[in-house]
């Protein structure tokens, strides 16, 4: 097991498995011995944090704590660390530290991408500010004023003896 954990000749999961199958075939260990060093109380809570890290994160849970996070802290760099600071705290009150750690981590995850994309989105406004693509001062709720020089020349009828006629 030794040879094939430090040659990776096998996937590291299956070499760790492989005393589970090989003790009591080999009458090393009994089976019960062998379960029971796999299987102690922290692994069993560490599975299941774990899986409840995922679940939060599947349900989109994370996104809301971390936006009620952000509302009360502000995106002030330091306030975010205390309030992940506080929030793993209050968690490590009832759990193993690195439970609370794979609990906040998708937490912390999720404000980082939101914090990106808002780096990423200002540095798009600015560039096509700047290079003259886009202004924001024309637009109204979301779409491009009317721009009067692209108007076809329009004739009206503004009463029987006087035409009006108006150009972009």
């Amino acid at each position: 097991v030794a040879i094939f954990w430090l040659t990776e000749a096998l996937p590291l999961a299956v070499s760790a498995l492989l005393p589970a199958f090989m003790f009591p075939l080999f009458g090393i260990m009994e089976s019960k011995e062998v379960a029971s060093a796999y299987f102690k109380d922290f692994h069993l809570l560490l599975i299941g944090v774990i899986c409840l890290a995922t679940s939060i994160e599947k349900w989109n849970f994370h996104k809301r704590v971390a936006l009620r996070m952000v509302m009360l802290v502000g995106v002030n760099p330091a306030w975010l660390t205390l309030g992940f600071m506080v929030s793993c705290a209050f968690l490590s009150m009832w759990l193993s530290n690195t439970s609370a750690a794979a609990m906040v981590m998708p937490i912390v995850e999720a404000v980082a991408q939101q914090i990106i994309r808002a780096e990423a989105e200002a540095d798009a406004l600015e560039m096509s500010c700047s290079n003259g693509s886009i202004n924001p001062a024309l637009e109204l709720d979301g779409r491009h004023a009317v721009q009067f020089l692209s108007l076809p020349a329009l004739t009206l009828q503004h009463s029987k003896h006087h035409k009006v006629k108006l150009n972009g």
